[in-house]
């Protein structure tokens, strides 16, 4: 699981992990440069299939509008890239197309997603086709709404990103119980089938990426 690239290079993650025909990636957007979505796009080829969603960042460059600027470059001169590079903005649009997508790991029901299902919005004139790719988990109250809607559309699981910091929230299928972990890198948690569980994988661009075994139902919180 990556995410929130935001201009870093993917290197670091290729050498430590030598992705493979047998990998899935699952990629929660936020690329910032047109560098970045060459190298995603690369990193793409050595797998054997991906789940992908878009982020706020990606509908900034897509749109030209309201873009920050991570790095060397400005915003008018990423911009500019995107605009001389006919592949990344046909990647980004079909990205942008949808903004959550479903997965299945090893029975359970999963729900990729760069920012939730619902949550709390900065601003209150944030448009609908917007939101999904703003949302803030912040509150309790946030985790709760997005469990009872997983309950209701059938997710066991949510992948998500856009926060920069890894999380892991587990709600008891039959007491309703919330809990929460606060991962550091080379943490280890059970995916089990008593909880729905969120998690929140961390932003690449400081080095944070998530791995998760099927069979074992596991997944282990990293760093490179």
């Amino acid at each position: 699981v990556l995410g929130d690239y935001h201009g870093r290079t993917l290197d670091p993650f290729v050498e430590k992990e030598r992705p493979s025909q047998e990998d899935t990636i699952f990629s929660l957007g936020d690329f910032d440069t047109v560098e970045s979505i060459r190298e995603y796009l690369d990193l793409k080829e050595r797998v054997g299939d991906s789940v992908e969603v878009g982020g706020n960042h990606d509908r900034a460059l897509l749109d030209g509008t309201k873009l920050r600027s991570r790095g060397v470059k400005t915003p008018e001169e990423i911009i500019q890239d995107l605009e001389n590079d006919e592949v990344s903005q046909a990647y980004l649009q079909s990205l942008l197309s949808e903004p959550n997508r479903e997965f299945e790991i090893d029975g359970l029901n999963g729900i990729l997603t760069h920012a939730g299902l619902t949550g709390y919005t900065r601003r209150p004139d944030v448009s609908d086709s917007m939101k999904p790719f703003v949302y803030r988990l912040w509150e309790e109250e946030h985790f709760r709404d997005n469990f009872d809607l997983m309950h209701e559309q059938d997710y066991d699981l949510m992948i998500r990103g856009h926060e920069h910091y890894t999380e892991h929230a587990r709600r008891h299928r039959d007491s309703g119980e919330l809990s929460f972990n606060l991962p550091e890198p080379g943490d280890e948690y059970e995916i089990d089938s008593g909880h729905r569980h969120i998690i929140t994988g961390g932003p690449w661009i400081k080095g944070d990426y998530l791995k998760i075994e099927p069979e074992e139902r596991k997944m282990t919180f990293l760093e490179a």
